[in-house]
């Protein structure tokens, strides 16, 4: 059985032995002195319960004041919730838009800027090559220009020596 029907009330007529189901403010203007007995639609009461209608009425305006009550403070806390999203996360969501798309765009101007700084990085290293070649043929002519060197001072001394010899 659902909450809906057990909010609901069987009037059972022992007179004429017809039942009708009630809401409860329409059940409680009923009296028991028209032959009419109320008995709720839970599972645990058997079918006709003679009980007291004014008696299960009472209880009954008292278990509705609750939920009207219990509804009241669940919409209040929705239009809080409303109200703190609107005011709150809202704005940020904002926030966070703009700063995401603050970002994506410095990231790809750092992208554009690494390609370029790669590109010149290669460049410069090419360059680097070019002149460590230089470098090592400029070592190799001079190595070349101290051994000649060394070959014409050995020749030079050579003939003065044989000349010493020759004429003395």
């Amino acid at each position: 059985m659902s909450m809906v029907e057990s909010l609901f009330f069987r009037v059972y007529n022992w007179k004429t032995g017809a039942s009708v189901t009630y809401f409860p403010s329409i059940a409680f203007g009923i009296s028991d002195t028209d032959g009419f007995h109320c008995c709720s639609l839970t599972p645990h009461t058997p079918y006709p319960h003679s009980r007291n209608i004014q008696a299960s009425g009472a209880s009954m305006d008292g278990f509705l004041a609750v939920i009207f009550l219990g509804c009241v403070f669940y919409s209040g806390k929705i239009i809080l919730d409303f109200v703190s999203h609107e005011a709150v996360v809202a704005p940020r969501i904002v926030f966070l838009k703009a700063e995401s798309e603050r970002v994506e765009s410095e990231s790809e101007r750092e992208a554009v800027y690494k390609a370029s700084l790669q590109d010149r990085v290669q460049a410069l290293g090419q360059d680097v090559a070019a002149l460590r070649r230089r470098v090592q043929d400029a070592r190799r002519q001079l190595e070349h220009h101290r051994e000649r060197r060394l070959h014409i001072a050995l020749y030079k001394r050579r003939i003065r020596q044989s000349r010493h010899v020759l004429v003395p």
